[in-house]
């Protein structure tokens, strides 16, 4: 690889803007084995302002494609796509879809951030797709870079955006030899990401096809659960089959799982299946949860750690799966997400930096509406700086959430608090 290359990989999403002057486009030049790094790179580290959608076989035309966009990007935002709903549903141009998402993207962060559509070959190639990236590229906002990622296409689809100095292409200027044999590490590397919708990594390179959605979920399931046994995994994916009929599907589905990853995710000793210690795994939700326990063991790395928690958390545990014990471990993590905005918040509030706290907080309220102790901390920060309206408007949610999640209204403690501030 060429030293430049390197520089870019190595300095990460900062040193691909500053290596494509910023062009609101960039496109990873398919022929490049080494895009796959670049890929590598952006989704193991926290706070690079990532947000990754990879595009699956549903999104067999441009409109199915935005409608899944924004489903995915709510887990950002949870306000992201209301310009770009209310195109779609008027059945608007592709300019007008254009428009819209770009001033989607403008509200989404005022912060540079990227925004990665990986696999974007899936998406069929049409003059209504056209026509849409042509006018995105002009209203994509300016703390925004759009990076493609696919396997087959190369010039040919943005050969105008190019030439107009609207899109660049990253990497073409070195294409490794046919006999360049690629490079393999001494020992495997598996990286795995499940906050969020879940995407794997072997060696770099995305795990595009799981042949079929339960080698998908039970990968996900041994990821999460690292001592596990045969009877509790038969417990969860097939409690209504006979042992026989079980055990006969699981290690299909297992075998099936070894093939995706070219090798043996698990070992199995003394009733437990556990991960092969032949392999290097990496898994965010296991770094995650060492940022908790860190914050929580030592009072002096709190900050550090918590900072770090929040930035491992791109988006809700596998949003997409709705097995119950994805759905339990996604709600313990949201949970102990909220936990670590507060703290930072509680920090921040100490501090002075009462906006800080404030923009914490409505974060972890968005994951924990029924906080109430978190409301009436938000009510009285702007009550105390004479934001009376505002500490006003916070009841209100409060009341609402309850009332339409738990069926009850504020506690004694919070009127009190609502009946000072409207004196």
């Amino acid at each position: 690889m060429s030293s430049k290359a390197e520089t870019i990989i190595s300095q990460g999403p900062a040193a691909i803007r500053q290596a494509t002057g910023d062009s609101p486009l960039v496109v990873l030049y398919p022929r490049n084995r080494y895009r796959d790094v670049y890929l590598s790179r952006y989704l193991k580290e926290p706070d690079t302002g990532l947000h990754y959608y990879a595009l699956q076989t549903a999104d067999r035309n441009l409109r199915k494609f935005l409608h899944n966009l924004i489903d995915d990007l709510n887990e950002y935002s949870t306000e992201f796509g209301k310009n770009l709903k209310a195109a779609l549903t008027a059945k608007g141009k592709a300019t007008d879809l254009a428009a819209a998402l770009g001033q989607d993207l403008s509200a989404l962060s005022s912060e540079p951030f990227t925004l990665l559509l990986d696999q974007y070959d899936r998406l069929p190639e049409k003059e209504e797709t056209r026509r849409f990236m042509e006018a995105l590229v002009k209203v994509i906002p300016p703390q925004c870079q759009i990076l493609i990622n696919a396997r087959e296409q190369a010039y040919l689809p943005w050969i105008d955006l190019v030439t107009q100095g609207q899109a660049t292409v990253l990497g073409a200027k070195y294409v490794p030899e046919e006999d360049e044999p690629p490079a393999t590490p001494e020992v495997p590397t598996i990286e795995v990401f499940s906050l969020g919708r879940g995407y794997t990594l072997v060696n770099g390179v995305p795990v595009t096809h799981w042949d079929g959605e339960l080698p998908k979920n039970l990968f996900f399931y041994f990821m999460d659960n690292e001592l596990v046994t045969r009877d509790q995994i038969f417990d969860v994916f097939w409690p209504t089959l006979s042992v026989k009929e079980a055990t006969n599907v699981f290690h299909v589905t297992k075998r099936k799982i070894n093939e995706r990853l070219g090798y043996d995710l698990t070992q199995y000793a003394s009733g437990f299946y556990n991960h092969s210690e032949q392999l290097n795994i990496s898994y965010d939700v296991a770094d995650f949860i060492a940022a908790i326990d860190e914050a929580e063991a030592d009072e002096s790395k709190q900050e550090a750690a918590w900072t770090r928690a929040i930035g491992l958390y791109r988006g809700s545990f596998l949003h997409r799966l709705d097995m119950d014990w994805a759905v339990t471990r996604r709600k313990q993590l949201r949970r102990a997400n909220a936990g670590a905005l507060i703290g930072l918040g509680r920090l921040r509030e100490g501090q002075g930096a009462v906006d800080q706290a404030l923009r914490y907080y409505a974060r972890a309220l968005e994951a924990t509406p029924e906080r109430e102790d978190i409301h009436r901390q938000v009510m009285s920060l702007y009550f105390g700086r004479g934001d009376r309206e505002k500490a006003v408007q916070q009841y209100r949610l409060l009341e609402r959430s309850l009332s339409e999640t738990l069926h009850i209204t504020p506690s004694q403690e919070t009127v009190a608090l609502y009946q000072r501030i409207t004196e």
